[in-house]
């Protein structure tokens, strides 16, 4: 809560009330008027002078009620929101704000941020602010590591149709080349035949010709 820029003038008798309310609760004796204050206001939003007066003469009573929600049906909201997907409503009302953010297509890692005319940039978020990043950075490839695993990010125009790479140094350089297929695993997924496969066969006698 802010404090007040100047003091003020308060009765001896609600400071004293506010020291012995304060130390029973951990507060000064401002922050109990505070407090007090907070609670008067609050209140106020229901109950008007008159109620208050007839509380504290002991003519009326407040009573306490919990208030419950009515419970939802699950089925109901999802069929409600499957409507508003379907007729393209439910991203409007996801948010009210001019600047959207979406995966990018043509660049993936990175999010478009599109605003109220549709203008579209690429970029991040670093430390919750969405960088922009220019086309030049597209052309480098960049490597992320976590820990001992890493991933590898190529302009779109210098991927490879594999999804494993081999990265070696030469150098002050990193060589990036796709992962060729083991072909030992390939062999491994074949039938396996029994030594005596073929055993019974007979090779067939080559049949003489007569030179001419």
């Amino acid at each position: 809560m802010a404090k007040a820029a100047s003091p003020i003038r308060l009765q001896d008798d609600i400071m004293q009330a506010a020291t012995l309310a304060g130390k029973r609760n951990h507060r000064s004796a401002a922050e109990q008027i505070e407090y007090w204050a907070e609670m008067g206001r609050k209140v106020a939003a229901f109950l008007n002078p008159d109620d208050l007066l007839s509380v504290s003469a002991g003519l009326a009573k407040i009573r306490l009620e919990p208030v419950f929600g009515v419970p939802l049906d699950a089925d109901t909201v999802f069929c409600a929101l499957e409507a508003e997907r379907s007729n393209g409503s439910l991203s409007q009302t996801v948010t009210r704000s001019s600047v959207r953010y979406q995966v990018s297509p043509l660049h993936p890692g990175y999010l478009e941020q599109i605003d109220g005319n549709g203008v579209r940039v690429t970029g991040q978020f670093e430390n919750g602010e969405f960088i922009a990043v220019s086309e030049t950075a597209f052309k480098t490839a960049k490597i992320f590591m976590n820990g001992r695993s890493q991933a590898l990010r190529l302009p779109k125009e210098f991927r490879f149709d594999t999804d494993e790479v081999y990265i070696t140094t030469q150098g002050e350089n990193l060589l990036i080349s796709p992962k060729k297929p083991n072909w030992d695993d390939f062999f491994n997924t074949q039938p396996v035949f029994s030594e005596d496969f073929l055993a019974d066969r007979q090779d067939v006698i080559a049949q003489e010709r007569d030179f001419f």
